[in-house]
């Protein structure tokens, strides 16, 4: 267990205790499900995502999550084409060259 020391104000020094392995459940539970507090930002999940695997990789326990599903995760969230058109993607039920489309009209 990692020990950090804290100078005080009077010379006095704090002992502090550095729990890894609530840190360790912490980061993965993010990955899992947002505690209560943090759940306004299920918009950012990827973000989170990637903060929560910054903190195993820095703790140096990666080896807690399963590589594959993470990386399926990350994939079911790409944007994929439509079977109508491979030429033009989908976003919920929206082609992206339509959005384009409009969006050049209204820029005239």
């Amino acid at each position: 267990m990692a020990v950090a020391r804290l100078a005080l104000n009077l010379g006095e020094v704090e002992r502090l205790d550095f729990l890894k392995e609530r840190h360790v459940c912490f980061f993965q539970r993010c990955l899992q499900i947002l505690p209560e507090r943090y759940s306004f930002l299920e918009t950012s999940r990827l973000t989170i995502a990637f903060f929560a695997l910054s903190g195993l990789d820095m703790l140096d326990s990666l080896d807690v999550v399963n590589k594959d599903d993470i990386i399926e995760w990350i994939y079911s969230l790409q944007v994929l084409p439509t079977e109508d058109s491979e030429s033009s993607i989908a976003i919920e039920g929206v082609e992206v060259r339509e959005m384009w489309m409009r969006h050049r009209h209204f820029k005239k």
